[in-house]
């Protein structure tokens, strides 16, 4: 049986998306978002998965949350993230243009392991 998620209520053209590397569905629960504001492993995420939200809500201090991806869609030029915060258990959507030119990330959903391995590859061993 299929789960309803919300990107079967907001259509958009798949194909074109797709092929131009904006935005595609991997499976049933993953995402690829091509945007520098997911840091994953080739920028794909999947639900039920917990990450870490990055971001700047009132444009001065950076917040870190750890939160876990309730659902992905893509609607009117922009990605829409379902999250729960894990700590306080609140629900809320963040959102990001993704096709347009000046926009900044205000907030960044950063996957730990994905990011501890980055980490260590990069690191210099003089042993």
């Amino acid at each position: 049986m299929r789960i309803m998620n919300l990107q079967d209520k907001y259509p958009y053209d798949a194909t074109i998306l797709g092929l131009n590397g904006i935005f595609s569905t991997v499976g049933e629960n993953s995402f690829l978002i091509n945007s520098p504001c997911i840091v994953a492993e080739e920028q794909i995420i999947t639900r039920g998965q917990n990450y870490i939200l990055c971001g700047t809500p009132d444009g001065n201090d950076i917040e870190f949350n750890e939160i876990k991806l309730l659902d992905v869609y893509y609607y009117d030029n922009a990605i829409n993230l379902i999250v729960q915060d894990l700590l306080s258990g609140i629900k809320y959507t963040v959102t990001q243009c993704l096709e347009c030119d000046e926009v900044p990330c205000h907030w960044m959903l950063v996957d730990i392991s994905y990011l501890l391995k980055q980490v260590k590859g990069s690191g210099n061993d003089s042993r």
